[in-house]
């Protein structure tokens, strides 16, 4: 079984979905890099998408919707 890991929301402002990782930039030269293929199956991939968001939501409440 999978263990969810501390989410490091004061440092990723959005999230970058692609088709094969999701991104999530830590500075402007700096990015946490999640590859598809490091996920069980689709759907973690799409959990670990959906988790992200809503820490970055959580965080930014009243900030407006920064990911993409």
């Amino acid at each position: 079984m999978s263990q969810i890991r501390p989410f490091p929301g004061a440092s990723v402002k959005r999230i970058i979905r692609e088709k094969d990782y999701l991104m999530l930039p830590i500075s402007k030269r700096e990015a946490f890099i999640l590859p598809r293929r490091s996920f069980e199956n689709q759907k973690r991939f799409e959990d670990a998408f959906r988790y992200a968001s809503a820490q970055i939501s959580a965080g930014s409440a009243g900030a407006g919707d920064r990911h993409q």
